[in-house]
């Protein structure tokens, strides 16, 4: 367990680093947001089913939001300036800011829910290799 557990966070890092979730070689983006068909290194596809991936974007972006109102709340409303000048634009920064690696994430998500549930037509190496 404690071995599958340590897999899980490497896969995880690799999400976070922008690389292939399989070997955390290639890299996941050919531009800021451009993702690639598949892994350089390993070949493994990026992308064998959107929906997922989108979903999880979804849910972190309503997270932010939620985070956003909760600050909108928090201020005073007779300085509604501060919401338009200053809040506004930290929200905005936030969540497009933190897009690649959200779907980096959510990729590396995918993977580890393919290799779970047995989704690949060839089953991938094993990680250590």
């Amino acid at each position: 367990m404690n071995k599958h557990r340590s897999n899980y966070r490497k896969i995880l890092n690799r999400g976070l680093r922008k690389q292939c979730p399989h070997c955390g070689k290639g890299k996941l983006f050919s531009a800021w947001y451009t993702m690639r068909e598949r892994c350089d290194a390993c070949q493994l596809p990026f992308e064998p089913s959107d929906g997922g991936t989108w979903a999880f974007m979804y849910v972190t972006t309503a997270g932010i939001t939620g985070l956003v109102i909760i600050m909108m709340l928090l201020l005073d409303t007779h300085q509604q300036w501060i919401w338009r000048f200053i809040v506004l634009p930290i929200a905005l920064a936030l969540i497009g800011g933190t897009l690649p690696i959200r779907k980096s994430v959510a990729v590396a998500v995918e993977y580890l829910l393919d290799v779970k549930l047995n989704r690949f037509e060839e089953p991938p190496k094993d990680l250590d290799e």
